[in-house]
C-alpha cells in the first residue's frame, strides 16, 4: 500500500512551480481565500484519478495557470506554450507487490528513481501549426482543445481509473445538497457494509418484494414500475428521519464518517474540503475524534478555515499557503506548543496565522480599547491597514510567537511591565516581532494604571470617585467599556508605549 510523500505542480491553477513534502498521516492546509489550499486537494484528486474525462469536464481553461497563458498570448511564441503537470510521489507503507513495480521509475521532474504517478496536459505536436495559427490572429485565442491529456506512471506507462496505485476519497461539504452526491454516498456506505454474498441476497429479497407491489390507477397501464436495482433506491435512516430530510450538518457528518470508515487494502487517502461547514461546535468535536482515530491508518488531507480543526489535528501538521502560492510547513514547531493548542484550542489561532500584521494584547480590557486607540493614533481602522488585534492569555505569548517565527508575520506584543523593565521574549524579537511595555516600574506597571495616569480627570469623572484606581483594577473590562462609551464626547490619551506599538506595526 502507498501513501503520498511529495507533490509537485507546474502551471496548475495559481501554482507556476510548486513542490511540497507531505506528512505521513495528517496534512492541514490553511490560507486566505484564493491562496490555493483547495486547489492542492483538487490536484491530488485529478492526478490519482487516472481519468482524462474528469479533467475535460472541469476544462483546461479552469486548470492551466492564467499567467502562463497570458504570456503566450502576448508573445505569440509556440515555444512558450505552458505544460500542466501534477506529480504525486508515493512511498510504500507495506511490503511491495510485483504489481507495484509499474509505478517505479525516474519519469518525474526530479529525475529520481521512486514510485509515483502524474497528470500531463501538453500541446499536441501534430497540431503545432494549427496552434500557431490560433495564436497569430489579430485577437489570439488559446488552443485548449488542441492539448493532449494523459496520466502516466513514473515508469513511463499510461494508467487509467481501473489501474490506480491507491484509492482516494474526496468530500467537499459544499456539495452536500447535490442529489447525486448524496445518493453516491448512501450507495457507497451500503456497498462498504456488506459482503458480495449479502449483497446478492439483499438484491433477491428486494426483487421478491417489488414483484408483489401493484400500482393503483393508470400508472401500471403506462408502464410505471419500481426500479429493480436495489442500490438505486437506498437511503439512510437516523432516529426515524431519512438522510435526504436531515440538516446539512448531519449529512456532512454521515458523509465524513463514511469516508473515514471506507477501508480497503488499497484505500489510504481521505481529502476533506472545509469539513467544518454546517457543523455546530459539538458535532465538530465528534467528527474530529473520528479523524484522529483514523489518521494512523489513513492519510488525511484537510483544507479548512477552522481554528478548532487546526488545533485539534495538530498545529505541527499545518501547511500555511500564502497569497503568493508559497507554502510554509509548521512541522518544525515546538512539540510543546503544538500540544498546548491541542489542549487549549484558541478561536483566534487561525486568524493569527492568516494575518500579516498583528497586535497581541493581554486581556479583554486592552482588546476593548485597542481599536479605538488605533484610530486615534493613525486616523484609520486597523483592518484598513491590514492589522488585526488579538487578545490572548498572558501565558500564551510565547506560543503565538513561536508560530510567528515560522510564518513570518509582523507582531507587536503589548503587555504590562508587571513591575520590571526586564526585556520580554528577547529570543523572538527582531525585524518582525517587537515587545512594547511602559518603562515606569512603580506607577505604571499595569494597563489600568497607565490609563489612569494619562487620563486621570476623565477617569474620576465617569468612574466611581472613591478610590477610582482601585475600582479600575478590580473592574478591568467594565472600566474599558465605560471609557470607550465616553469617547464620543472626549478623547482618551493613548499611553506612549501603546502608541509606539501601533506606529511600529503599521509601518
Amino acid at each position: 500500500m502507498f501513501k503520498i510523500s511529495r507533490i509537485t505542480f507546474e502551471n496548475f491553477k495559481i501554482f507556476r512551480d510548486f513542490e511540497l513534502d507531505i506528512n505521513e498521516n495528517v496534512n492541514i492546509f490553511v490560507g486566505d481565500n484564493g491562496s490555493g489550499k483547495s486547489s492542492i486537494l483538487q490536484g491530488i484528486e485529478l492526478a490519482l484519478s487516472g481519468s482524462s474525462t474528469k479533467v475535460q469536464n472541469i476544462g483546461l481553461e479552469n486548470l492551466i495557470n492564467i499567467e502562463a497563458i497570458n504570456e503566450v498570448l502576448a508573445c505569440k511564441d509556440v515555444r512558450r506554450l505552458p505544460k500542466l503537470v501534477i506529480e504525486i510521489y508515493l512511498s510504500l507503507v507495506s511490503t511491495a507487490e510485483p504489481s507495484d513495480e509499474i509505478y517505479y521509475g525516474e519519469n518525474n521532474k526530479l529525475g529520481e528513481n521512486t514510485f509515483g504517478v502524474k497528470l500531463v496536459c501538453e500541446p499536441r505536436e501534430e497540431y503545432m501549426s494549427d496552434i500557431e495559427a490560433c495564436l497569430c490572429t489579430k485577437e489570439p485565442v488559446f488552443p485548449y482543445e488542441l492539448y493532449n491529456i494523459y496520466h502516466q506512471t513514473f515508469k513511463g506507462d499510461r494508467f487509467n481509473p481501473y489501474k490506480k496505485p491507491l484509492e482516494a476519497v474526496f468530500i467537499n461539504s459544499s456539495e452536500i445538497n447535490s442529489k447525486y452526491a448524496l445518493a453516491s454516498t448512501v450507495k457507497a456506505t451500503y456497498l462498504s457494509s456488506v459482503t458480495e454474498f449479502e449483497r446478492a441476497q439483499n438484491r433477491q429479497r428486494y426483487k421478491n418484494i417489488i414483484n408483489q407491489y401493484e400500482f393503483v390507477g393508470q400508472a401500471k397501464q403506462k408502464g410505471i414500475c419500481i426500479s429493480s436495482n436495489l442500490e438505486d433506491n437506498l437511503s439512510i435512516e437516523q432516529d426515524g428521519v431519512y438522510i435526504e430530510n436531515l440538516g446539512q450538518g448531519e449529512i456532512n457528518v454521515i458523509k465524513t464518517t463514511y469516508a473515514l470508515n471506507r477501508v480497503k487494502d488499497n484505500t489510504s487517502i481521505v481529502c476533506l474540503e472545509e469539513p467544518e461547514t454546517h457543523l455546530t461546535h459539538s458535532r465538530m468535536r465528534k467528527m474530529l475524534h473520528e479523524v484522529i482515530q483514523k489518521a494512523e491508518r489513513q492519510q488525511i488531507f484537510v483544507a479548512t478555515h477552522s481554528s478548532q480543526i487546526v488545533a485539534r489535528l495538530g498545529l505541527d501538521n499545518v501547511f500555511f499557503i500564502a497569497s503568493n502560492a508559497k507554502s510554509t510547513s509548521l512541522k518544525k514547531l515546538n512539540i510543546e506548543t503544538a500540544n498546548f493548542f491541542r489542549k487549549a484550542p484558541s478561536d483566534s489561532l487561525l486568524q493569527f496565522i492568516l494575518s500579516k500584521k498583528v497586535i497581541l494584547v493581554e486581556g479583554a480590557a486592552e482588546f476593548i480599547l485597542m481599536e479605538f486607540f488605533y484610530e486615534l493614533v493613525t486616523g484609520n481602522l486597523p483592518e484598513e491597514d491590514n492589522v488585526w488585534i488579538i487578545s490572548i492569555n498572558g501565558v500564551s505569548f510565547k506560543r503565538y510567537l513561536q508560530v510567528s517565527m515560522l510564518i513570518g508575520n509582523k507582531v507587536a506584543v503589548i503587555r504590562d511591565n508587571d513591575g520590571s523593565n526586564k526585556p520580554r521574549y528577547v529570543e523572538f524579537c527582531g525585524n518582525n516581532i517587537q515587545v512594547f511595555i511602559d518603562k515606569d516600574e512603580v506607577n505604571r506597571d499595569t494597563f489600568e494604571k497607565c490609563i489612569y495616569e494619562d487620563n486621570k480627570e476623565l477617569c474620576e469623572k465617569i468612574l466611581p470617585q472613591t478610590n477610582t484606581l482601585g475600582w479600575m483594577l478590580n473592574n478591568k473590562s467594565e472600566t474599558a467599556y465605560r471609557l470607550l462609551s465616553a469617547s464620543g464626547t472626549t478623547s482618551l490619551v493613548v499611553p506612549h508605549y501603546i502608541k509606539e506599538a501601533i506606529l511600529w506595526v503599521r509601518r
